[in-house]
């Protein structure tokens, strides 16, 4: 997990804990409000269905099927600097080579 993710996460769990506090915070009420908001779930909803699509990518990449998604989870792992970005245009210049989508054709 790389780029944006684990801060995400890290920001998520920290403020789910952030009603629990007794300390006199100014942004408690805050934390807690966006704690159990939507956009908390949204955010681990795109997570989950980020590391699902990687999942299923790879076993793809694995069984030579279904080469435009393994295509579309590969330009979405760019967005994930750095290692995102690198193992993203990897998955990208491979699965354009002539070669490879013969692979995938047969």
């Amino acid at each position: 997990m790389s780029g944006l993710i684990l801060p995400l996460i890290t920001f998520v769990l920290s403020q789910a804990r952030a009603d629990v506090a007794t300390s006199a915070h100014p942004y408690r009420d805050y934390a807690a409000i966006l704690a159990s908001g939507p956009a908390t779930k949204f955010l681990l909803a795109v997570i989950c269905f980020y590391c699902v699509g990687n999942l299923f990518s790879g076993v793809y990449l694995l069984l030579k099927k279904r080469r435009r998604f393994s295509m579309a989870i590969a330009i979405a792992n760019t967005l994930l600097a750095p290692l995102g970005s690198i193992l993203g245009v990897a998955t990208i210049l491979l699965l354009n080579r002539p070669a490879i989508r013969d692979a995938y054709q047969a």
